[in-house]
């Protein structure tokens, strides 16, 4: 079975309304959610998701998009991490979140959120595809991608990453190279993509150290960096 909910007015009532339906049906395999552009959905949006996913044993496949959704923050993430942790049949999951540049959110996405997110996502032990992106991340610093890396470093059947980081001011070297280092775990690992746009303080260490990371991996096929300034 396959659930669809695409709506750019969503909010709390959705999320219910999905909720029961999940409840009369568990053998859900995928789920595309996509609220983006609204203000209609916040923290408990997310917890009433979070709920929805714990009941979903047998879900293969989730695509969730909340882009322009101001009001969420990293108390959000953490519900949505509190309900993949219980999703064990897991192969693919796509997570998006941002706000427009020059957003007065402040209190967007931060170090907790992907830090929820690392935690939550190494105990997906069939997790095969990961696309992770944030747009206008002020919030998201180097400790982020360590702690994303140290999460994603415990799942030996994963096969793909893509990572899109936009307007993220607060990243440097420092933390690619710390996310690097994380790699050299993921032995079935044939196809990355990194993309930093925008990110100031991400150059030619950053790359030196990707490099290193990525170097060791026989099974990598095709690798795609994009660094733009």
């Amino acid at each position: 079975m396959i659930l669809n909910l695409n709506s750019y007015q969503a909010s709390n009532k959705e999320l219910k309304m999905l909720a029961r339906i999940v409840k009369s049906s568990k053998k859900v395999r995928k789920l595309y959610v996509e609220c983006s552009h609204t203000s209609r959905v916040d923290n408990e949006s997310l917890k009433q998701l979070g709920g929805v996913l714990k009941r979903l044993g047998c879900l293969e496949v989730i695509s969730l998009d909340f882009n322009e959704c101001q009001k969420i923050t990293d108390k959000g993430v953490k519900h949505i991490g509190e309900g993949l942790r219980r999703v064990r049949s897991l192969r693919f999951t796509s997570l998006s979140f941002g706000t427009t540049f020059g957003s007065h959110n402040k209190r967007g996405i931060g170090d907790n959120g992907l830090k929820y997110i690392g935690e939550d996502l190494k105990r997906l032990n069939m997790l095969q595809n990961i696309y992770l992106k944030f747009r206008n991340g002020d919030n998201i610093t180097n400790e982020d991608l360590k702690n994303l890396g140290q999460g994603v470093k415990r799942l030996g059947s994963l096969k793909t990453i893509k990572m899109v980081l936009m307007f993220c001011t607060n990243l440097s070297d420092q933390g690619v190279k710390e996310f690097s280092r994380n790699l050299k775990k993921l032995g079935c690992l044939e196809s990355i993509g990194l993309y930093f746009w925008e990110c100031q303080g991400i150059g030619n260490e950053g790359l030196k150290s990707l490099n290193q990371g990525l170097k060791s991996l026989s099974s990598l096929e095709t690798i795609d960096l994009f660094f733009h300034k």
